[in-house]
């Protein structure tokens, strides 16, 4: 995968951030920030994005829970942008599917393996860009 790809995966994330969470998105797009300026140097970049995730789960753990919270989502997406850089591009997406269940009418299974229940509607109703558990960009 080429830098500009990774570098407007990271803009897409920033504006996703900051129409979720305008108050609480400075920890986040700090590290994207890092996260761009370790990618510029390709050479290094997952060892880089290794010390940075490692960094933010030692400064998690002595946050209050909003901050460790803002924190975790700083480490998913850095740990989605390590893997845009070294997994194969057919994995850049995690694909959703409806099924139905018995307890609900909005339930997905996940690409990777998880099922995800909505209270109403579906992914991009609810404004779900990212899988919650893998990272990847939600396809449907």
């Amino acid at each position: 995968m080429d830098y500009k790809t990774i570098s407007d995966t990271i803009q897409e994330i920033e504006r996703f951030y900051i129409k979720s969470d305008p108050d609480g998105c400075d920890r986040k797009i700090e590290a994207l920030s890092t996260a761009r300026h370790i990618i510029s140097r390709h050479k290094k970049a997952v060892i880089s994005i290794d010390v940075q995730i490692r960094h933010h789960k030692d400064e998690a753990k002595h946050s209050n829970k909003h901050d460790a919270d803002l924190i975790e989502c700083a480490i998913h997406s850095l740990e989605y942008i390590k893997s845009l850089m070294t997994e194969p591009d057919e994995s850049i997406t995690c694909k959703w599917r409806q099924v139905l269940k018995p307890i609900s009418d909005e339930a997905y299974e996940t690409g990777c393996g998880n099922t995800h229940y909505f209270l109403d509607e579906g992914p991009y109703e609810n404004r779900y860009v990212f899988c919650p558990y893998c990272g990847k960009k939600i396809e449907e």
